[in-house]
């Protein structure tokens, strides 16, 4: 019996280690014919667990796998999806079956299978007992055949990689012969070596990058990343992505977590630069692809040039620029030209796509022809594609092909000084491919004409289909994204976008601005912001995500507008509109108020020689004051407030916007904690809305009084003022007509719930629990939940809820469930930095930070102060003055546990410092100089047991003794020592 099992598990890895991967091969299984829908089911089966997630990896129906499943089981004689596998595993192909759903998953970039989908991992053992086996393998067969097992399967998992797509087998072709000549530039040199890989065709296509890929992907660095850098953006893209890539421990997730802080974009590009040379010299030896180098300057500084900084690796260089051997990048020695393709191997690619089968098996004549016709287009990669799938979706012969090209070949040298950046001695280019296209897809309907120019300008990628229903003069969409695939111009298609290939861009772009007059080009262009505009419009409300989709394409259309040659004030109108719509895109949907201001300051600017209508130009200032209040610029906010007022106060039926600049002006003063001048806008706001007719004024009415509790609260924090708060919470709960809980009456649940009414119910929620009203507070956190839950209008609940996680982890404190608050005040973090960013952490570290320290986590309790003090205190009220000297306490407390008494006084003494200042502005009068008088806030105290009593008094005065922080936390922390008497006593 064991003798039988060794021989088959000899047999097994013969024929494993033997064997090639090929569809073919997968055909003939121990006698049963499988088909090839049939076989990447099998695939899927191994390592996707649902019917669902197969369906949606091979982009069929459900229904249809679970056909196949069914004819599975008949052919294989079996009933359940574990005899399949277990067939697959007898079979002894089961790594070829594993190659071939990789295969598809290449195929299919855009799907992403989650864990819980993925089925557990089998064995490649099959049935062998796991004793019998590590027995025989050990005795007979060797550590050897385990390492080679281990090495070939596990090093590559320890890979960090970014996806390096090549074509699918059937048109993809391997140039071996360069492939070795990159090996031999690499071979014998130590640290950091350079390939360049330079086209020559100007606009690219000789397939650079696809080949720097199919290199990349025999590397076994320990990192492989390709790094875009066509553009500086898209370069420092690159490396933020590679940094995130990199960053596998807490610490280092923390780090660059913190260098993504910095304000200063030119500082921030440096630190993470800095982090992602530290990163790959710790990780080293690395390989790197820098794909579509535009300019070499824009690089030069990311580009990898002294092993001591950088660390050892290899750097592959795509770029269009033939010059790149006489800069000092890299040894002359190291540039590959890369030439046409061997007419053999254009054939193979051409015959492979077109006629879907090797040149080997073409008959005579048409291999004659074939051969031939390559002979007269530019042998690259991908203009023989081009040329294969266009013969093929149109059906046209070779000699009408070459005909529509000699018709247009007289445009080139013109289009070739607009288009191509690149100094070339090559005359072809697919120029004459593309225009052929386009004159035939505007031939099948004339209106296409001007659609198609829409798309040319805007960006290439992920165009959303219904931004082109809302061009003037266009009825049939469909038929002109059906054209669009059949004249191979889309890269990519998904159910809402799709996309075009830069070059095909580029070129249609200089074709059909070529057809047009300058009066037309003017026409098209103010149809086309129309256009935006009423994308924009539809979209604003309820479906942010197609706005923000939209903004590059905006931007596309700026840029583009040079290249029109359209007047210089016509110019300037169209940019001051698209200008408009972008900076409201992102003040309402991307949240970018810094983009926000940079567009809407622009338009502000152009007033002067494009005067606005007199109540855009209010409203424009009321969004500007808006924006800069709530980005630091809050003196700025008041004048543009201010402003706006005195425009609105001469336009009749401007109440209710004039309420809304007095609102702006409130953030301003409540940033620069003037409770009085902020409590006087809001009072202000209300006089002014006062005559309005109610239902016309429930948003704003709503809105002021939520945030005159906002500011009571913060303010008063404990106070009895502070309970202000919660009449004027209640009041913009009644305004709503939301004053019941809808949780109480399940049975009929409302048919609409205003997205604000779950903002005003969490905070009071937050509101009730800084006045130790914990039950009322967790009832206000569970009706938000429940509307959250039930609510049949498309709000975003994400800020809602991450408002209760935080608020429930604080109630959860005051009662002693430290474990059930340290998991909602870190579930809330998640959620913050998802939707907001790390610095609305703070408050939910601080708090965390306490619950960590009673359940004696110090040192990650420490991460969180340390975390909190390097950032610094961001906002200045007294909610927020309180919380960043309470997060000194516990840094003081977990040093002083932690045995460290001289750090643990440095912290005391900054704690005193901030403290004082939080009180002096908070007690009144007496309360504080009683402290005084005290030596409460003394900095330079040598005793931590002295630092300890001093902070319970303190905190007493401000909490009172019997709060739950004080009575449970900082008490108990001054009867860890003996005291003794002193001063304070």
């Amino acid at each position: 019996m064991l003798r039988k099992k060794f021989i088959d598990f000899i047999q097994f890895l013969k024929s494993f280690l033997k064997e090639k991967y090929s569809v073919s091969s997968l055909e003939n299984i121990k006698g049963i014919q499988f088909t090839s829908r049939e076989i990447d089911v099998m695939a899927c089966l191994l390592v996707i667990r649902s019917n669902k997630a197969i369906a949606s990896c091979l982009k069929i129906e459900e229904k249809t796998v679970e056909h196949y499943m069914r004819v599975l089981r008949g052919k294989i004689n079996c009933n359940s999806r574990e005899g399949i596998v277990k067939f697959i595993e007898k079979s002894r192909k089961f790594f070829l079956f594993r190659q071939h759903f990789q295969q598809l998953l290449a195929n299919n970039p855009d799907y992403h299978f989650s864990m819980t989908e993925v089925t557990p991992e089998k064995s490649f053992l099959g049935n062998f007992r796991l004793k019998t086996l590590v027995i025989l393998c050990g005795c007979l067969i060797g550590l050897s055949t385990l390492i080679f097992i281990n090495k070939t399967y596990m090093d590559t998992s320890q890979t960090i990689r970014s996806d390096l797509l090549i074509p699918t087998e059937t048109a993809f072709l391997k140039r071996p012969n360069l492939v070795t000549q990159i090996e031999k530039k690499f071979n014998g040199s130590q640290g950091i070596q350079t390939v360049a890989l330079v086209g020559i065709v100007g606009m690219g296509g000789v397939g650079k990058t696809t080949l720097a890929r199919y290199f990349g992907r025999s590397q076994k660095s320990s990192v492989v990343w390709e790094i875009n850098a066509e553009t500086k953006d898209s370069l420092i893209n690159s490396f933020k992505d590679l940094a995130y890539a990199l960053a596998q421990t807490k610490d280092q997730k923390e780090e660059l977590d913190f260098i993504q802080r910095i304000q200063d974009p030119a500082e921030k590009g440096k630190q993470i630069l800095a982090y992602v040379k530290l990163r790959l010299k710790e990780k080293g030896p690395w390989f790197l692809i820098y794909d579509n180098v535009e300019t070499l300057a824009d690089i030069k500084s990311y580009f990898p040039h002294d092993p001591e900084v950088w660390g050892t690796g290899k750097v592959i260089m795509t770029t269009r620029d033939s010059n790149i051997k006489n800069t000092a990048f890299m040894n002359p020695e190291n540039v590959i030209q890369i030439e046409e393709l061997e007419t053999s191997e254009a054939l193979r690619l051409f015959s492979k796509i077109l006629y879907e089968r090797e040149p080997e098996k073409l008959a005579p004549e048409e291999r004659r022809k074939t051969i031939q016709f390559l002979e007269i287009i530019p042998r690259f990669p991908l203009d023989v594609s081009v040329a294969a799938y266009y013969i093929k979706n149109t059906q046209l012969t070779y000699e009408q092909y070459l005909e529509r090209i000699a018709h247009s070949s007289q445009t080139f040298e013109s289009a070739q000084k607009t288009l191509l950046k690149e100094t070339s001695n090559y005359t072809k280019t697919r120029y004459g491919i593309i225009t052929s296209s386009l004159e035939k897809f505007i031939q099948t309907n004339p209106e296409f004409k001007e659609l198609l120019l829409f798309i040319c300008l805007l960006d290439s990628q992920n165009i959303p289909k219904e931004l082109l229903g809302f061009y003037d003069g266009t009825s049939n969409i469909d038929q002109f994204l059906y054209h669009l695939k059949k004249y191979s111009l889309t890269t990519s298609e998904s159910q809402n976008t799709f996309s075009l290939h830069r070059s095909t861009q580029a070129l249609g772009q200089a074709f059909l601005l070529g057809l047009l007059g300058e009066a037309d080009k003017a026409k098209v262009m103010g149809k086309i912001i129309k256009t935006t505009q009423s994308f924009y419009e539809k979209n604003i409300k309820k479906k942010a995500g197609n706005i923000i989709l939209l903004i590059p394409h905006l931007e596309s259309l700026i840029k583009n507008l040079n290249g029109m040659n359209l007047q210089e004030a016509q110019k300037e109108i169209y940019e001051r509109d698209l200008s408009h719509i972008i900076g409201y895109a992102h003040k309402k949907c991307s949240r970018n108020f810094k983009l926000a201001k940079a567009y809407l300051t622009h338009v502000y600017n152009t007033n002067t020689r494009h005067p606005l209508p007199n109540k855009v130009l209010a409203m424009l200032l009321k969004d500007l004051g808006n924006i800069s209040a709530f980005s630091t610029a809050y003196d700025e906010s008041l004048v543009y407030c201010q402003e706006s007022i005195k425009m609105l106060e001469k336009i009749p039926d401007s109440e209710i916007l004039i309420a809304q600049n007095l609102k702006s002006m409130a953030v301003a003063y409540q940033h620069k904690n003037n409770f009085k001048e902020a409590k006087h806008c809001l009072e202000s706001a209300l006089v002014k809305i006062s005559t309005i007719e109610p239902k016309l004024k429930i948003v704003i009415e709503s809105e002021i009084y939520k945030f005159l509790s906002y500011i009571y609260s913060i303010t008063y924090i404990n106070k009895p003022e502070a309970h202000k708060a919660i009449k004027y919470c209640l009041k913009a709960l009644e305004i709503l007509n939301a004053s019941t809980f809808f949780s109480m009456n399940p049975q009929n649940p409302p048919k609409e719930i205003s997205c604000k009414v779950l903002g005003c119910r969490a905070m009071l929620g937050r509101i009730y629990g800084r006045l130790s009203n914990y039950d009322r507070a967790l009832e206000q956190f569970k009706e938000t939940e429940y509307l959250t839950n039930h609510s049949p209008t498309r709000c975003s609940y994400g800020l809602e809820r991450d408002s209760v996680l935080f608020g429930m982890g604080e109630v959860l404190l005051r009662k002693g469930q430290l474990r059930e608050a340290e998991n909602n005040f870190t579930e809330s973090i998640h959620m913050s930095q998802k939707l907001v960013g790390t610095l609305d952490t703070l408050r939910a570290k601080i708090f965390r930070a306490e619950a960590r320290i009673r359940l004696n986590n110090l040192n990650e309790a420490y991460n969180d102060c340390a975390f909190v003090l390097k950032v610094g205190q961001r906002r200045k009220n007294n909610y927020h003055n309180l919380l960043y000297s309470t997060c000194l306490y516990h840094a003081a407390i977990i040093k002083y546990k932690q045995g460290d008494m001289e750090k643990s006084l440095e912290h005391f003494g900054d704690f005193f410092k901030g403290i004082r200042d939080f009180c002096q502005s908070f007690l009144d009068e007496k309360e504080f100089k009683e402290l005084g008088d005290k030596k409460a806030f003394v900095d330079d105290s040598v005793s931590v047991a002295d630092c300890l009593q001093r902070s319970t008094v303190v905190f007493s005065v401000i909490y009172g003794p019997t709060h739950p922080f004080v009575r449970d936390y900082v008490s108990e922390n001054g009867r860890r020592l003996d005291i003794g008497n002193t001063h304070l006593s």
